[in-house]
């Protein structure tokens, strides 16, 4: 290789290190149309929110999720007995209800501050005065209903309140409100195939305890 070679490939190399490059597709700016600069890459950035989890954390926070899972799992449980035609059965499971509700209640007051208690209170008696006096009509609402119907309702409302329950991750499908009401909701579909009014009624109170009351432990 001659000099006079070499000394053209370092000039044309110079020419283009000191090239302005500019992103116009159509402008000719004396170099050919793959040519990338060293500055093409630099405002390039990797993996900027990643955020790395590790196993223990993973588990501990997959643990609301199960906790859900498993509410809807005793609440289903809970309408299967109600629901078995067995009188001694179902007055056992409402005194359960019962005191299972006296003790929610009993924990809130102590643990919310007193503006809370209130609120608490007076939703809990609106929903107790306004479900009595629902109880005895929910079995004409669904007359019309098929049993087939009313379990697929109530499996897509679980699958909602699943979806949308605040499970701690900040994300635009979460909402308590669609969560909330999809359980009741199923809920209420559930009590309206129990066979007396007081069944009907601990279940909708049962309901309420174990999906408002009961918070992840994750």
């Amino acid at each position: 290789m001659t000099p006079t070679m070499t000394n053209t490939k370092t000039a044309k190399s110079h020419t283009k290190d000191t090239i302005e490059w500019k992103k116009v597709l159509y402008a000719r700016q004396g170099v050919k149309d793959h040519y990338v600069p060293p500055s093409f890459l630099k405002d390039l950035r990797k993996n900027v929110n990643l955020q790395k989890y590790e196993l223990k954390d993973c588990i501990l926070s997959s643990t609301a999720l199960t906790q859900e899972i498993c509410s809807i799992v005793i609440f289903i449980v809970v309408f299967l007995y109600l629901d078995s035609g067995r009188p001694q059965l179902s007055i056992i499971i409402c005194i359960s209800i019962a005191f299972i509700t006296l003790f929610l209640y009993s924990t809130l007051i102590f643990v919310s501050p007193t503006n809370d208690v209130i609120n608490e209170l007076k939703s809990a008696a609106i929903f107790l005065i306004s479900g009595l006096a629902v109880s005895p009509i929910l079995k004409t609402l669904t007359e019309t209903i098929s049993t087939d119907t009313i379990y697929a309702m109530v499996t897509v409302m679980m699958l909602v309140h699943l979806t949308f329950y605040d499970y701690g991750a900040k994300a635009a499908i979460v909402s308590t409100p669609v969560a909330l009401n999809a359980a009741i909701f199923g809920g209420v579909c559930l009590a309206s195939r129990l066979s007396t009014t007081y069944d009907a009624f601990a279940l909708l109170i049962f309901a309420s305890d174990i999906f408002k009351h009961l918070r992840p432990v994750g």
